[in-house]
Formats: C-alpha cells, structure tokens, sequence
C-alpha cells in the first residue's frame, strides 16, 4: 500500500466545534426527517446492499429510525431512505443550513482540510481534471483550482446554482452527466455514506476515471472512539442523509467488488473534537479545555490505532 504521511495538525476547536455544536447537528437532523416525511415519504430497505442479506440486528435508534447491522456481511445501515432525495438536498432550508454551517468557518476549512486533502492527491498527481462529487458549497474546488481543472456533482439545485453565480465552479446534478474516463482525479469526501447504493457509485466513479486515475474518498469510521461514547449523541449518526456507516472491513470489501487497488486506508479523526463538544454540551469546562490542550497527542493515537471517526481510502483504477 502507498504510504501517506500527515503531521497531526491542530484543530481550532471554536471554528468546528461550538457550545452548541450536538445540538445544531440534532436539530439539523430533526429537520432533514422532517423535510423527508412532508415530501414524498421513507421506503423501507428490504436487504443488505453488498450482500443482499435480509437478516439484520439492531445497532442504534436515532431520532425515530432505526440503524440496524446485516447479521451476515456486519454492514450498518439505515433501516429506511427517502423515496425522493430532493426532498432532503434541494429546498432552500438545505442550502441556507449548509452556507450556515460551512461558509462561515470556510477560510479555516481551505487553510486547515482543504490543503491537506490537495497535498495527499498532489503524492500521486499533480494536474490534470478534478471531479469532487458531493461537493457542497465547492470550498474544496476553491483550493484545488490552482492545481487542477476542476469541476464539481452536485445533487441540490440551489447549491449547484449557488456555486456558479457565486464562485464560478462549474457542476453536474448528477454522474450520469459525465463522460466515460474523462477524471485524472476524482474525490468524494462525506459523501459515499449519502448514497442510496454505495456500490454503482464506485463503479460510477471507476468508469468516470481515466486508466491510472486516482479516487480517494472520505467517510465516517462507525469502529471510532466517537461512534463507541457517543452513541446515539454522535452528530456523524444522522439519517436519512448518513443511510451507511462503514468500517475498514467492509469498505475495503466494496473497493475490491468494484475492481479497484487500494493504496491505502486509513484514519484521521476529530474525535477528540466531538469529545470536548460533549463535555461543553455538559458544561464541564474544565475537562473540555484538557482535552483542546492535549489534543494532538490524543488523536494522534487514536489514528495510529485505526480508531479515527473519519476514515479515507485512496483507490487506484488500474
């Protein structure tokens, strides 16, 4: 596997995580439940989407769904998705929430995740085409345009029309839109665990690729320290927009069905992060601000050890 060396750099916990920090993220998962059932409603999921198993078991309950794990292959999903996934990504409630949560704090996010994320693609390509699907309000894209052309998928239509009229990033609504092995480079952070069925879109993004192309992707690790305390609490447990949550097994096995070589896997968390909003959410101050002080060598172990709550997997298309 390719190596990927990263200085554990510290995170400004005021710019990522707030007093009210769960709470928003609850809330906003409240709400994203909310705009499901006014519109066209759940269906619920018959069987595993890598084995087709049908037999599951309870993981957690969250906000009225259930979380459930396939007793036969041990992937964790949602027990039920929205029937129409514009009634989650494309009201305007959905793109005020996401320039709420991200616009904000984006300089710190280009400066601190974004550069980061561009120094680990620039190991194996430095230009080229650049697709991000899922890409949000294109903070990222902003970072890798001086290296790359860069274009962005995006499922909501008011963000899609917020990306062109606002920061000029061309995007797709969808990948059916682009061409057949016309991506250098394609990323997908936060993103793989949104889909309804995660596996077309690896072999989406392997057709996507060029011969040689890279993909490297970004998801929730469910084998986390945060996933384990939290629990239920936990703001990366959010469905209907989180419906899968992996761990390296399991991910590693959807790579390999889908044809990929993997380079490498690996986890780099804000757990720590997701902690010391914890104990400000209980207003223990104190232990809160041990745990920004003592942060780089906390999470640091936690990644060494594989226990990150997000996970990254570089694939290569051969």
């Amino acid at each position: 596997m390719t190596k990927i060396f990263e200085e554990y750099i510290p995170i400004d916990y005021s710019q990522m995580r707030s007093n009210d920090f769960l709470s928003r993220m609850n809330q906003s998962n409240l709400s994203a439940i909310d705009r499901v059932e006014k519109g066209h409603g759940f269906k619920i999921v018959q069987a595993c989407n890598f084995c087709g198993s049908s037999k599951s078991k309870l993981y957690l309950h969250k906000n009225t769904i259930d979380i459930v794990e396939c007793t036969k292959c041990g992937l964790i999903y949602s027990s039920v998705v929205p029937k129409n996934f514009n009634d989650l990504y494309s009201d305007e409630e959905y793109l005020s929430t996401a320039i709420e949560m991200y616009e904000k704090n984006s300089t710190f996010r280009k400066q601190r995740f974004g550069v980061e994320r561009l120094n680990i693609i620039k190991k194996l390509k430095q230009s080229g085409t650049l697709l991000d699907i899922g890409c949000g309000i294109g903070w990222f894209l902003e970072v890798a345009k001086d290296n790359f052309d860069v274009a962005g998928v995006e499922i909501s239509d008011s963000l899609r029309n917020y990306l062109k009229e606002k920061k000029g990033i061309p995007s797709y609504k969808t990948l059916n839109f682009v061409d057949d092995n016309s991506a250098d480079v394609v990323t997908g952070f936060d993103l793989i665990e949104h889909v309804s069925d995660p596996y077309e879109l690896l072999n989406t993004i392997y057709r996507i690729l060029k011969p040689k192309g890279i993909c490297l992707l970004y998801t929730p690790n469910v084998d986390s320290i945060s996933f384990k305390l939290l629990k239920e609490k936990n703001s990366l447990l959010c469905p209907p927009e989180h419906l899968y949550y992996f761990n390296k097994s399991t991910l590693t096995k959807y790579a390999k069905k889908s044809c990929f070589e993997i380079l490498n896997i690996w986890t780099k968390g804000i757990d720590v992060g997701d902690m010391y909003a914890m104990e400000l959410n209980s207003r223990n101050e104190r232990i809160a601000e041990y745990l920004s002080e003592n942060q780089n060598w906390m999470q640091h172990s936690i990644d060494e050890a594989g226990f990150g709550n997000h996970m990254r997997i570089l694939l290569k298309k051969n």
